[in-house]
């Protein structure tokens, strides 16, 4: 589209009280925090395909599963509104890595 007519549709658009806008193109890649651990970041990438969540939420998930069994709490672990299963899959991956497979 030349310039000028760029200009024409802008100005036509901002007199009606909006504006057009650039947004930069997203990420292909996730960016992670500081604190995450080569572990982190490999499970993430295990899960990525499954999951709608964030780095941080499977980070989460996977800390909330080591404190249940390192404080040997019992009991299933369920997640709801389940859309691939991601989380589900960094649950399996950390009771695996802790070797914890009596949980449904």
């Amino acid at each position: 589209m030349n310039t000028t007519l760029k200009s024409t549709v802008k100005q036509v658009i901002r007199a009606t009280g909006f504006d057009i806008v650039r947004f930069p193109p997203a990420e292909a890649t996730p960016s992670f925090p500081l604190d995450f651990t080569d572990q982190d970041v490999d499970l993430y990438n295990k899960v990525r395909p499954y999951t709608l969540g964030e780095p941080i939420a499977v980070q989460m998930t996977a800390n909330a599963v080591r404190y249940l069994v390192n404080g040997g709490i019992p009991g299933a672990i369920v997640e709801c509104g389940v859309w691939r299963g991601g989380m589900m899959m960094a649950a399996a991956y950390t009771l695996l890595e802790l070797g914890d497979t009596s949980r449904d």
